[in-house]
């Protein structure tokens, strides 16, 4: 797609979404303010502008080729980027996507589900190759091996909803998969979707929906990488943080300063919330795909 193509409806809204939620100031995670983990704003919002007309593009089968956009967009992300910014991002927000082909303005969230719904049920031999193949290729930290369903294994499984329910106890990504997205919709959706009725930017409504992720369950990606105990201390602190939100939309300056306190201490540790970044990415998306104000920018 050439620079200069006009935006539609469905491009908007994935590109708000992903370069909101690197905007905002999330504690661990990489945002305008504070670089991390060896990246920068910069990478995410190139990696924002590089994939989200690959997920949106025109199909005549929606649903047939959530694998390929995948693993397209993994593969230009690499080539570009340099590194795995978004894979869990990519994940969430291709079959959210896919439910949306055709759309030119919000619709009711029930019929996103329903057409989500189709989507997922869709996804077999084909689009587990393609999804395995880009997990490869990303190469996230921390992935391990699993006895079965293994992304290192030469044989793709047969059917792609059936691996993420084997995976969803221990990703929360593959549980999104699993349960139609439930998570994004009843946890997600309605933070972001009532701060912004009250009239809150994006960018806020963003960090207020990742710390409810983060306070609510341990963080997959932190896990992995750094064991229970880690994840149970950084949930216990985002939880206290979530319930100190102010009730507007402007922080005061102790908020802040715990915030930003919050956020040199995991990176410190090199501890990256990354699972509930990429939630907050899809309920973000979500939000702007079902509601029918118009949100601050």
């Amino acid at each position: 797609m050439p620079a200069s193509a006009p935006r539609g409806f469905l491009e908007t809204a994935l590109r708000r979404s992903l370069e909101a939620e690197v905007r905002a100031f999330k504690p661990g995670n990489v945002s305008l303010d504070s670089p991390g983990h060896d990246m920068t704003a910069r990478d995410f919002l190139l990696s924002a502008e590089l994939c989200a007309p690959i997920l949106v593009r025109p199909v005549s089968d929606a649903g047939a080729d959530l694998g390929a956009r995948v693993l397209e967009a993994v593969r230009v992300t690499r080539e570009r980027v340099g590194c795995n910014t978004n894979l869990g991002m990519l994940l969430l927000c291709a079959p959210l996507a896919l439910a949306a082909v055709g759309a030119t303005q919000a619709f009711p969230e029930r019929r996103l589900r329903e057409r989500l719904e189709r989507v997922l049920s869709r996804q077999g031999a084909e689009a587990a190759a393609a999804v395995f193949e880009a997990i490869r290729h990303a190469a996230p930290g921390g992935l391990g091996r699993s006895e079965r369903f293994d992304v290192h294994a030469g044989r793709p499984p047969a059917d792609l909803i059936a691996a993420m329910r084997y995976a969803a106890p221990r990703d929360r990504i593959a549980r999104q998969y699993a349960e139609g997205f439930a998570e994004v919709f009843e946890l997600g959706l309605p933070v972001v979707r009532e701060r912004l009725r009250v009239g809150a930017t994006l960018e806020w409504a963003a960090l207020c929906c990742y710390l409810a992720w983060l306070g609510r369950f341990p963080d997959t990606h932190i896990l992995r990488r750094h064991g229970v105990e880690t994840a149970r201390r950084v949930r216990e602190r985002a939880r206290e943080l979530h319930h100190r939100l102010p009730g507007g939309n402007i922080p005061d300056h102790k908020f802040t300063d715990a915030l930003r306190e919050f956020d040199r201490d995991l990176k410190q540790a090199r501890v990256n919330p990354g699972t509930c970044a990429d939630l907050t990415a899809a309920s973000l998306f979500s939000a702007l795909l079902t509601n029918r104000g118009k949100p601050s920018s």
